[in-house]
């Protein structure tokens, strides 16, 4: 669990196409549906021999959940994700 107010960063380095990644944070690892809880859901894809990626996400328990857009990427050739996250 990371504490309130917590910023983390999610790297998915090198995926072979089409992948789904799904991580959570939350401030209660027991029951994380009772508690502060933010998922998210990486889907990566090619099309044209060009990567590009798509972020879900979805709170509970009144949590605020956040993408960091300026720190977050794809790389088009490589397909290496960034996604750097905060949970409030």
């Amino acid at each position: 669990p990371l504490p309130a107010g917590s910023t983390a960063r999610f790297l998915l380095t090198a995926p072979t196409p089409p992948v789904t990644q799904t991580y959570y944070y939350t401030n209660n690892a027991a029951d994380p549906a009772n508690g502060k809880t933010c998922i998210w859901q990486l889907v990566v894809s090619v099309t044209n021999n060009l990567c590009s990626a798509q972020i879900n996400w979805g709170t509970y328990g009144g949590a605020i959940c956040t993408i960091d857009a300026a720190n977050s990427f794809i790389d088009p050739n490589t397909c290496q994700s960034q996604i750097v996250t905060s949970i409030q």
